[in-house]
């Protein structure tokens, strides 16, 4: 695969870090998008595998590629002939995918986990194995932490000129559907945790590139908040979650039916009015 057909591949992914990759130098560039085609193919061979046995065998090639990257080997995927020469050249920490096919590797056959240590383990692998931060010449990217939409979900905030790509933290000021494995109580705490950070512009997972970026964070904020505020109100006083949701979102949409209940406007209203997670 050649340098320019990986990233054609990134750009049509739909992944908003193709806009950040845009910012590096052309080599890094190169560098960073074969780092995540790597990263996204060892995570496709669980996700797009319905047999626990045949995603074993996926990943067990994966981690041959990864020691061909390593140990002077030839690599047999475009993935891995992509990375291996920039393995050599920008000293990438083999710990690294390590950490993220072990953390993959934690999907097969398990989806739930019996304590929340369990579950950071998992987060700690997959998520936050790319590290703390990516810097370059004129760049200085912070990774921060955002749960919410998933457990596992990061930005990017380049601190000197307040640039937040943020993924899916941030779609619309007002959602007013939910996936039943959302948890919005994280987003709002996200919300607050990226409001504490001089933003300025907002890229979205959309592509929208918002200049406000810290009003439209804001605005999302301050929707979540007022209708967890108003949901449990009238749930205090006896009221079902099926009439709140008609009394603050209205009727459902064509949401639920498409996707089988997964999204809903039930969900949200459901969502909020479960007890927030402690704060540890």
């Amino acid at each position: 695969m050649s340098a320019t057909a990986s990233e054609r591949l990134t750009r049509q992914s739909g992944t908003n870090f193709y806009y950040a990759f845009r910012l590096l130098p052309a080599e890094k560039r190169r560098g960073i998008i074969a780092v995540w085609d790597f990263c996204r193919a060892v995570d496709d061979a669980v996700d797009h595998e319905p047999s626990a046995d045949r995603a074993a065998v996926q990943l067990a090639r994966w981690r041959r590629e990864l020691a061909a990257c390593y140990e002077n080997g030839r690599p047999e995927t475009p993935q891995g002939e992509r990375l291996l020469p920039f393995v050599r050249q920008f000293g990438l920490p083999r710990r690294s995918f390590e950490d993220l096919i072990d953390g993959v590797e934690m999907d097969v056959g398990c989806r739930r986990y019996a304590t929340f240590d369990d579950l950071h383990t998992y987060c700690l692998r997959v998520a936050s194995a790319v590290g703390d931060e990516v810097a370059t010449r004129d760049f200085h990217f912070r990774i921060v932490p955002t749960p919410g939409h998933s457990m596992d979900h990061i930005s990017l905030f380049e601190d000197r000129r307040g640039w937040l790509f943020a993924g899916d933290l941030y779609l619309a000021a007002q959602v007013k559907v939910l996936r039943t494995d959302e948890d919005p109580h994280g987003t709002i705490a996200s919300l607050r945790r990226v409001l504490a950070l001089p933003v300025t512009t907002l890229y979205c997972a959309s592509g929208k590139i918002i200049e406000d970026g810290r009003g439209a964070l804001q605005r999302k904020l301050d929707f979540m908040e007022r209708l967890g505020d108003e949901s449990r109100r009238r749930a205090a006083k006896g009221m079902d979650a099926r009439r709140i949701r008609l009394e603050l979102l209205g009727p459902e949409t064509w949401w639920p039916v498409i996707t089988g209940g997964h999204f809903s406007k039930q969900n949200l209203i459901a969502a909020l009015l479960r007890p927030e997670p402690p704060v540890t």
